[in-house]
């Protein structure tokens, strides 16, 4: 049974200059959403509150080392190479 359900669109708008190759992808993928992530955690609590539920304690989020991760996923081989 779903108590709460919230579905949130959030963005953010950088201007990012002098700045390429690996080096861009991990302050797309890992700065903004550092910066981002704290007010929407804030919005969903503030709203959570404002319904009169209990504020919800969102847990932060390791964007770094979630990159880490799905780089590392990416970049290594398939265990099994046969082709059907």
């Amino acid at each position: 049974q779903t108590f709460f359900n919230c579905n949130l669109v959030y963005a953010g708008l950088f201007s990012i200059q002098q700045v390429e190759g690996e080096m861009l992808d991990q302050v797309l993928m890992i700065y903004c959403p550092n910066l981002l992530f704290p007010f929407l955690r804030r919005i969903i609590t503030n709203t959570a509150t404002d319904a009169g539920l209990s504020p919800l304690m969102i847990d932060p989020i390791d964007f770094a080392s979630l990159y880490a991760r799905r780089k590392a996923a990416a970049e290594s081989k398939p265990i099994n190479d046969t082709k059907n």
